[in-house]
């Protein structure tokens, strides 16, 4: 993080990570040869449940502040609106 000419380096440390949601896993084009899958599409269908222990610092588990977990849902909308979803290629 840097604030004006001061740079602040702070190790964040992520544990139990959890995301629940409905996707849609499309796998084309389907090709002749082993592993007859061209490449994995996977499009989430509505915003996924999150949840996840972050800490900071010293063991400081920011996650248990009510508005951490808004800041990451409002983040999980951003980012949907930008990624339809992603290929995994062969």
């Amino acid at each position: 993080m840097r604030v004006g000419p001061v740079q602040l380096y702070l190790p964040v440390q992520v544990k139990n990570l959890q995301i629940s949601g409905c996707t849609r896993i499309t796998l084309r084009p389907l090709v002749e040869e082993i592993p007859v899958l061209g490449a994995v599409n996977i499009t989430l269908l509505e915003e996924p449940i999150v949840d996840a222990e972050i800490y900071i610092a010293d063991g400081v588990d920011i996650m248990i502040l009510p508005a951490m977990k808004i800041v990451m849902q409002m983040v999980i909308k951003v980012w949907r609106g930008i990624c339809e979803g992603f290929d995994v290629p062969q």
